[in-house]
């Protein structure tokens, strides 16, 4: 859930403050704050269980259609889903683009995923929190105190 995971992240946080030092800079001046919509609920398994229903309401042209925005108007619609993620194809159209996206391709190259796999897991709310309001604080800690980020933007969650 939420695409990347804690490990991604910490490499991420890692290179960029490490990137920064060799300009010059403090790294503490460069606030790291990855988007997230904590998905809150009574039970960690109700939480989880709306975030199903979402992504089962979204479903994987909802998906597609959500990611074509993030890659600049770069459709996959016309790829088989169960073919491989068409790297090279959506690369010429990253270049230039930081962040997000550039983590995603990293996954989806690393992974070797088929265009499915990568609309699954990167094409629905970052909802990467998901559980108890203690579980999502805990986890949050965890991110935050695991330097994997400097804090986060918090962003509606919608279906």
């Amino acid at each position: 859930p939420g695409g990347y995971g804690l490990d991604v992240s910490q490499e991420f946080y890692r290179k960029l403050k490490a990137k920064a030092v060799g300009y010059g800079r403090d790294p503490a001046s460069i606030a790291i704050l990855p988007s997230c919509a904590p998905l809150i609920a009574p039970t960690k398994e109700a939480a989880q269980a709306v975030q199903a229903a979402r992504r089962e309401q979204i479903g994987v042209h909802g998906a597609i259609k959500y990611l074509s925005g993030s890659f600049h108007g770069f459709d996959l619609r016309p790829y088989d889903l169960d073919a491989p993620f068409p790297l090279s194809a959506i690369e010429k159209v990253a270049e230039g683009f930081k962040g997000d996206m550039t983590r995603m391709l990293n996954v989806a190259r690393d992974e070797g995923m088929t265009v499915r796999q990568f609309v699954m897991r990167f094409g629905f709310p970052k909802d990467r929190f998901v559980g108890t309001g203690e579980d999502v604080a805990d986890e949050m800690q965890e991110w935050f105190q695991g330097e994997a980020c400097d804090g986060f933007m918090l962003v509606e969650s919608q279906p």
